[in-house]
């Protein structure tokens, strides 16, 4: 037996392992009694997240009422979580700034966005604001001066 036919019988033997090993975990997985709820509230969470990606943003010149505002921050923080999920963190912290621009009082949402993200997720949405790389679909109701207070808070500078 030549090295050839060693290699080609090592490389048959390992292909129908790993063909075993997939029909065994699918078995495995189809005997789940939670298996179809499981897969269906996977394609049901798959598809309101594509839903979510084709949803128009209109751009709005001013907000007029609270529930207004309320329902843009809701969409954005929405579509940032989504794409949080999915791994995507750069546009996700454009989303937050973009709830945060469109927000009444962003000191306070910037407080409970501080203890909801996670640290890193955090400076970079500190650092989108700071730099202004905002989505200008709504009008921005923050404005980051360096004479202010918002600002100091913006560049994570700790008062001890």
């Amino acid at each position: 037996m030549d090295r050839f036919h060693f290699y080609a019988l090592g490389g048959a033997l390992g292909g129908l392992l790993v063909l075993t090993i997939f029909i065994v975990y699918d078995r495995q997985q189809k005997r789940d009694p939670h298996y179809r709820r499981k897969l269906r509230l996977k394609r049901e969470y798959e598809r309101k997240l594509s839903e979510i990606d084709r949803l128009p943003v209109s751009p709005l010149d001013i907000v007029e009422s609270r529930k207004e505002e309320d329902v843009i921050i809701l969409h954005e923080l929405q579509i940032g979580e989504a794409l949080m999920v999915r791994g995507n963190i750069e546009e996700a912290t454009q989303h937050f700034a973009n709830a945060i621009s469109v927000c009444s009082n962003p000191e306070k949402f910037l407080r409970t966005l501080k203890s909801c993200l996670d640290p890193s997720v955090y400076n970079m949405l500190l650092n989108t604001l700071v730099k202004g790389n905002l989505n200008h679909a709504y009008p921005s109701k923050m404005y980051l001066n360096e004479n202010t207070q918002h600002y100091s808070l913006l560049r994570c500078e700790k008062s001890y």
